[in-house]
């Protein structure tokens, strides 16, 4: 778990420079513009930051442990006995005037980097006013062992949108939860569309459900 957290922490800081300047009983599918450590939440959080974006969260019921600010990004990070999930969102627009740097989102292919062994089962890309991409993967650390079924999600406006916005997920779960390496790659592919399809709708406040997830789960 302390390997994941060094590795979000570094990720977000890498992300934050692809700008060029510069951020207890569950809650369910309301407007939460401030969200605090210790709640617990299931469905949709809606409107978080008055940012118009909603979060989509797995089925069950997902305690906020951690939240922190870096430059224009809040890092949420949620547990709910099983999976692990943080959430890039922005908490303030970047207007027009500033673009994205590095590239467009691409495709995730097997990798092994920083102690971390990525075998993918799938991934894509779908490109639009609003673009996304998926990851399905087989995450190790090498140095422990670690295992875990993991999940990517990435969007973000694209080049002719008026402002930069942006939305991440990475999910974890114990790899021996997993059923995914069982899967047709056209199987795959369909889960991974509707995953691109859900966090698409999570801008201009649209809730979405994430409780698919749970096919690629025994």
């Amino acid at each position: 778990m302390i390997k994941i957290m060094i590795m979000i922490i570094k990720k977000v800081l890498l992300f934050c420079l692809c700008l060029t300047c510069l951020l207890s009983s569950p809650l369910i599918a309301s407007d939460h513009e401030y969200i605090n450590v210790g709640d617990y939440f299931n469905g949709s959080i809606k409107n978080l930051y008055k940012q118009k974006i909603s979060i989509s969260l797995p089925s069950g019921q997902w305690e906020l442990t951690k939240s922190e600010t870096v430059k224009n990004t809040q890092v949420l990070e949620f547990y709910n006995g099983l999976g692990f999930l943080s959430v890039y969102v922005p908490r303030e627009k970047i207007s027009s005037g500033y673009r994205w740097t590095g590239g467009s989102l691409r495709k995730c292919t097997d990798n092994i980097k920083d102690g971390i062994s990525d075998k993918i089962y799938q991934s894509g890309v779908n490109r639009g006013g609003v673009n996304t991409t998926y990851c399905i993967a087989n995450r190790k650390f090498l140095e422990s062992g670690d295992e875990y079924l993991y999940i990517e999600l990435h969007a973000r406006t694209g080049r002719s949108q008026s402002s930069l916005m942006w939305l991440q997920y990475h999910l974890y779960y114990p790899a021996s939860l997993s059923k995914a390496e069982n899967f047709s790659k056209n199987k795959l592919k369909n889960i991974g569309n509707m995953l691109m399809s859900e966090i698409k709708n999570n801008f201009n406040k649209k809730s979405s459900n994430m409780y698919f997830i749970d096919n690629l789960l025994k």
